[in-house]
Order: C-alpha cells, then sequence, then structure tokens
C-alpha cells in the first residue's frame, strides 16, 4: 500500500501537471479574453438608432459571439476534460483501493507461506532423522540376517553331525548286538559241539550253511512275463518271488511248489509299464511302481488295490518300505524329487527335493540312501528329512542302484559306467572298485546286490551274464556265462546268502543255487 500511495504521489501529480500543460494553459489567454467580454457586455447598453443598432456596436456583438461560442466549446472540452479526469481519478483512487487489497493478500500470503515453509523444514528434518533411524534398522536387520544365516548353517552343521554321530552310535550298538549273536552262537556251537561229540568237519559244515556263499548253479528258470521283467524281489519268509514287468502286472511265485504262480498284481485300469516292486517286512503288502507316474499298494494275497498313489510328475522307478513302519513307504521318481507316504491313508507325507532322477533308493536305520542319474548318491536323514551327505560323481555316468547291507556297514552302487563300487555309509569313503572287460550295465534301473553279511556283490550284465565279486578281497569269484536268455535287469540275494534271483528283458526269472544249497 505504501509503495502505491508513493507513486501516485510522484507519478500522478507529473502525469496531472502534464496533461493541464497541453489541455489547459493554452486556452488561458482565452478565457481571460472572454472573462473581459462578460464584463463589457454587462457594463456597456446596447445602443439602438431608429430601430437598428450602430455598427460599432454590431461588430462588437460578432466578434463577442464568436468569443462567446469558442469560449462555450472550450468550455464543453474543458467539462468533458474535467469528466474523463475525474474518471480517470476514480479508476485509480479503485486500483489504489485494490492495490491496498493486494498488498493485505499478499502480506497474508507470505504469512502462510512462511509458516508453510517452516512446517516443510520440520517435515524435511523429520524425514531425514526418519531416514537416518531406517539406515539404522536396515543396517541392523542385514545383521541379524547375516547372524540368523550364521546360526543357521551352524545349526545345521551341528544337525549333520548329530546325524553323523547317531549313525555312528547305530552303527556300533548294530555291530555289537551283532558280535553278541556271534557270541551267543559260538556258544551255543560250542555246547553243542562238547555235548553231542560233533566232528571237527560236521562243525565246519554247520559254519558254511550259515555264511553266504558263491552260487554258480542255475537251479530254476520260468517264463514269468511275456515281455521284460524289470524288477524282482523276495517276501518276508522268502518262499515267493515277486516279479514287476512291463506288461503292467506283478505275479507272485512260490519257491516251495516248483515256480507255481499264485497270485496276479495289477494295477486299476492300466497296462503301463511297472518298473519297481517291494514287499513289506510283515508280508502283509507289496507296492509296485509304474511308468505312468502312479504307485499302487497290494494286500498280498486278495490281490486287491489299497491305495494309488499319485503325485509324482514323471516315471516312478524305485520304492521301499520303510525299516520301521510297513505303513511308509518311499518312492524316487524322474520327477528328481523322493516321496514319503502313508499306505494307510494313502496320502503324501513329505517330499524330498534333489537336482537329478532317481533310479533306486534303499532304507536302514535311520538313513535313506538314493541313487541318481548325475552319478551321484545321496545320503538323507529321516528324522529332518535333509541330505546329510552327496557323493558327487561317485560315477561318470548314472548311478542305476543302491544296496546296502542292514548293519548300514556295506553300502555297494551299480552305473552305467559299468562299474560296482563299495562304499563304507560311516565314513563316505570308497572301498573298492569292482569291474570287468566283458560286463556291461544295460538299464538304467539295473539293480546289484549284496548279501546281508557284505561278502560277496551280484550284478548281472547286458549279455546275460552274471558276475559275482568277493568284497573282502575284490575279486571276481563267479562269472556265470550264457545262463541268462536277456540282458539282465535284477539280481536279489536271499538273506542267508545261499541263492539269487534275478530277472532278464526277455521276461525270464532265474534262481541260482550252490550244489550243497
Amino acid at each position: 500500500m505504501s509503495e502505491s500511495k508513493n507513486w501516485f504521489e510522484d507519478q500522478g501529480v507529473e502525469l496531472l501537471k502534464a496533461r493541464n500543460k497541453i489541455e489547459v494553459e493554452p486556452f488561458e489567454s482565452i478565457i481571460t479574453s472572454y472573462q473581459k467580454v462578460l464584463t463589457n457586455t454587462k457594463s456597456t447598453p446596447t445602443q439602438f438608432v431608429d430601430g437598428k443598432t450602430t455598427d460599432a456596436v454590431k461588430g462588437d456583438n460578432d466578434a463577442a459571439t464568436r468569443y462567446l461560442t469558442a469560449i462555450q466549446e472550450l468550455e464543453k472540452e474543458l467539462n468533458l476534460k474535467t469528466s474523463k479526469l475525474a474518471s480517470f481519478v476514480s479508476d485509480q483512487l479503485e486500483i489504489v483501493k485494490e492495490n491496498k487489497q493486494l498488498i493485505q493478500d499478499r502480506k497474508h500470503w507470505e504469512n502462510q507461506i512462511g509458516l508453510f515453509v517452516k512446517r516443510l523444514e520440520e517435515e524435511m528434518l523429520l524425514n531425514k532423522r526418519k531416514d537416518q533411524v531406517m539406515e539404522e534398522l536396515e543396517i541392523n536387520i542385514t545383521t541379524l540376517r547375516h547372524e540368523n544365516s550364521r546360526l543357521q548353517k551352524f545349526v545345521e552343521t551341528k544337525e549333520i553331525e548329530t546325524t553323523r554321530l547317531s549313525m555312528q552310535l547305530e552303527y556300533y550298538q548294530t555291530q555289537e548286538q551283532f558280535r553278541n549273536s556271534h557270541i551267543d552262537n559260538s556258544n551255543a556251537r560250542t555246547t553243542r559241539a562238547l555235548s553231542n561229540r560233533l566232528t571237527d568237519t560236521q562243525y565246519q559244515v554247520e559254519k558254511e550253511t550259515t555264511s553266504s556263499r558263491v552260487v554258480n548253479q542255475l537251479t530254476k528258470v520260468v517264463r514269468a512275463h511275456a515281455t521284460e521283467v524289470n524288477s524282482i524281489c523276495f517276501n518276508a519268509s522268502e518262499k515267493v518271488i515277486f516279479s514287476a514287468s512291463s506288461d503292467g502286472t506283478i505275479r507272485a511265485w512260490d519257491l516251495a511248489s516248483n515256480f507255481r504262480s499264485i497270485g496276479e498284481y495289477r494295477g486299476l485300469g492300466t497296462a503301463y509299464p511297472l518298473l519297481c516292486v517291494r514287499a513289506s517286512r510283515d508280508g502283509e503288502f507289496v507296492v509296485g511302481t509304474g511308468s505312468d507316474r502312479k504307485s499302487f499298494v497290494w494286500r498280498v494275497g486278495t490281490a486287491r488295490v489299497l491305495q494309488t498313489l499319485t503325485g509324482h510328475k514323471g516315471k516312478v522307478i524305485a520304492a521301499a518300505f520303510s525299516s520301521d513302519s510297513v505303513r511308509e513307504v518311499i518312492t524316487g521318481s524322474s520327477d528328481r524329487s523322493l516321496r514319503i507316504w502313508d499306505i494307510v491313508k494313502g496320502s503324501n507325507v513329505h517330499t524330498l527335493g534333489c537336482t537329478s532322477s532317481c533310479n533306486d533308493l534303499e532304507m536302514t536305520g535311520g538313513m535313506i540312501v538314493s541313487a541318481h542319474q548325475d552319478g551321484s548318491v545321496r545320503f538323507w536323514d529321516r528324522r529332518t528329512k535333509l541330505c546329510v551327505k552327496q557323493l558327487e560323481s561317485l560315477h561318470t555316468e548314472a548311478v542305476t542302484s543302491v544296496s546296502i547291507t542292514p548293519s548300514g556297514t556295506h553300502l555297494v552302487t551299480n552305473s552305467k559306467d559299468h562299474t560296482l563300487k563299495l562304499v563304507d555309509p560311516r565314513t563316505f569313503e570308497i572301498v573298492r572298485c569292482f569291474q570287468h572287460t566283458t560286463y556291461k550295465c544295460g538299464f538304467d534301473w539295473n539293480k546289484a546286490a549284496i548279501t546281508q553279511d557284505g561278502r560277496l556283490v551280484a550284478a548281472g550284465g547286458a549279455l546275460g551274464t552274471i558276475y559275482i565279486w568277493n568284497t573282502w578281497t575284490g575279486e571276481l569269484e563267479q562269472e556265470n556265462q550264457n545262463k541268462c536268455p536277456g540282458s539282465v535287469a535284477c539280481c536279489v540275494w536271499r538273506a542267508d546268502g545261499q541263492q539269487l534271483a534275478c530277472c532278464d528283458k526277455n521276461g525270464f526269472v532265474m534262481l541260482w543255487g550252490c550244489p550243497m544249497s
């Protein structure tokens, strides 16, 4: 407002003076003359001679009239200018008034802006403090994450160490039981020898009949199926052999009645090849896995399907019953996973993910062992479901099978690189490597077997030959040539190591023994 007032006092007055100089001052002499004429007109009476005005008076009147007219026009113009000036002054006053209001509004908004700026500065300061706090929290969170990761690794390491120690403890306990049983058997034999006065020859025969022996005699051959037999197994009593075939059936064979077929098991609405068969320890159930991504559980005797286990995304190649519970089965698939099932409920209890197709698996004690397409063998803790050890590149080609002794002291693997390896599961060290110039592994699920005492390993080749190695010496003990009609897919020892069953791709099942068995 003060700025507008100063402008009007300085610039406005100057503008009015300039206007007066142009519009007022040039007419001041005319206005003065006009005023004199008016004075003379009032003071000098009009003179008439014979009804006519004199020439002098008439001339003055004409001049006065002209002046009067000019003056009137000037006055009119002056009034017009005055009116415009008044209007201009009024407009200027309105502008001054508006300027005053604008100045007031400006001060008001300047105050508001000042308040906003102050609040903005406070908010910026607060945000800066918040950012600092957030940075500190992120640093703390990162530190906690690193610490948590370190603790998790520490816990996993301790769990693996605990598992290893548990396995060692279980092994020592098993060995202790094994030694005690041998001591009891030895004492019993000694007592019987002393009481019955057995000869040295009789005692030696008794000793030999309780240990595994090299089988070299083909005792039975049967055409079990019209197409490939992919897997075989003994039942719990070892009086029956189950065979799984690519014709989609599992058949039971009675050894006591000259290999008579006593049952056929078939999945519901399927004729897909069955790749693996396993029997439960109590003899009640048998499980078969198929290339149609399904597994079937049958009740022995009735041949009725108890459960159809679905969930795998690839063909199911391997299966095993739990060593602790007959209601628990684990399966391995080409979808790179192992699944644990409750066969009573038919539900998937747990899934173990791995990075390679599973070709075979075994369960013993607290450990699961799996063979994989990438040439590795993985050891899983049954309690934590964690992979506690991975023997990477154990073989240069796919591992087709794993076989472990009940004591958990010997593990043998078979591979497409045409070698077998003996591993100590306690130390995960390779003890021996078995191979032969003519041995060729013919299947991705070619099953080799080790006797329960860990002394002999048997495997069948692509040319139908059965090879038996001695794990103590590493030597090839027996080579049964040209006895099997086709490429051998699976070998299984009887628990006492006195008989060996095998099957081939031409649908035959063979039983091997020795002259004294």
